[in-house]
């Protein structure tokens, strides 16, 4: 509604609806899809919120910044009402709320930072001893 124009036209539509059929199959139907399947849908699915991000931000920067911190903040609350105070982990680390904030996929706080799908891959894979799991290689 904000572009005043169909999200999806043309050949999009169609890869849209590939994309979810295979999307569908592994949630529904159960199908175990191989590596390449999946980053190739995780891939889509993050480009596709990249970019809607990236025109909504060009219609009104100061709303889409508001949203983002409201659901920062709505993130958090849910965090710490279900999981309570921060506890220690086998690590000696503890974690809590906070680390909600840590470097993710679609975060926006770091400018500068990359925002290709590889780039952000790997800079998660790295992260991820920051909840707890080994490091990835």
């Amino acid at each position: 509604m904000n572009f005043k124009r169909p999200f999806l036209t043309g050949k999009d539509v169609g890869t849209y609806e590939t994309r979810f059929g295979f999307r569908n199959e592994v949630i529904h139907q159960g199908r175990f899809p191989s590596a390449k399947e999946a980053l190739d849908f995780a891939r889509y699915v993050y480009e596709t919120i990249l970019n809607t991000r990236t025109l909504l931000k060009e219609l009104d920067a100061e709303a889409v910044q508001k949203v983002q911190i409201l659901h920062s903040f709505r993130g958090h609350r849910a965090v710490e009402a279900k999981a309570g105070p921060p506890v220690k982990g086998a690590d000696g680390l503890y974690r809590g709320v906070g680390t909600s904030g840590y470097p993710m996929m679609l975060n926006t706080m770091v400018q500068g930072a990359p925002t290709d799908f590889d780039s952000r891959l790997a800079e998660a894979k790295e992260n991820l001893w920051l909840w707890g799991f080994p490091p990835q290689k």
